[in-house]
């Protein structure tokens, strides 16, 4: 038992550490912050006005507004596992009504990126229940699509071009859905992109009309 305490503080020492470390980097950011870091994001004389709702994979690794130049404030941003705009999804809607109706957003962005383990994840049956059950819709896109995805040699080269289409359907998952076309009846403009994202060139690639 004595042992088992003394792991115990060891971890939770651990934890405080860094979670100490992570508050030292906020001070040294706001202290030491580039200005596309840190400009617009104190105080109120800067008010956020999105540009654009940025819709990304919760694993991918770049910071969208330094992706894209833009300060801190100029993107609304969802993220969730494997970049996907379900309809079904109460939170995925809520954000895309914000920043439609609330925001005044007219262009919505779906971000993915290149060899995404989400993606990849939903091709396996050992992943989680929960898991399983979003990226449904995946594994959905992929039987549809077997044709095309059967022709690239290597398994990379079929994850990548799966990464592709799948930010293709949820460009177009947006485009139908209600609130969109509401929003379309009553004569407002909306523009919808489709983006992936090279974590080897990091280089963005608009993949075409949405």
């Amino acid at each position: 038992m004595q042992k088992l305490d003394i792991e115990t503080d060891a971890a939770n020492a651990g934890e405080t550490s860094l979670t100490d470390q992570l508050l030292e980097n906020n001070r040294k950011w706001v202290r030491d912050g580039s200005p596309i870091e840190t400009h617009g994001v104190f105080g109120d004389e800067h008010p956020v006005a999105p540009k654009l709702l940025w819709i990304g994979c919760s694993g991918s690794n770049a910071p969208p507004h330094a992706m894209v130049g833009l300060q801190p404030g100029d993107l609304f941003i969802h993220r969730n596992l494997a970049n996907l705009a379900p309809v079904h999804d109460l939170s995925f809607q809520s954000a895309l009504e914000y920043a439609l109706v609330t925001l005044h957003v007219r262009h919505v962005v779906v971000v993915g990126h290149y060899g995404c383990a989400a993606v990849k994840q939903a091709m396996d049956e050992s992943c989680g229940k929960l898991t399983r059950h979003w990226l449904a819709t995946l594994r959905e896109l992929a039987l549809m699509e077997k044709a095309e995805l059967s022709g690239f040699a290597s398994e990379s080269e079929r994850l990548d071009r799966l990464c592709e289409l799948s930010v293709l359907h949820q460009a177009r998952c947006i485009a139908e859905a209600r609130l969109v076309r509401d929003f379309r009846k009553k004569g407002e403009n909306l523009t919808l992109h489709g983006w992936i994202y090279s974590k080897r060139t990091g280089l963005l690639t608009e993949l075409g009309p949405c």
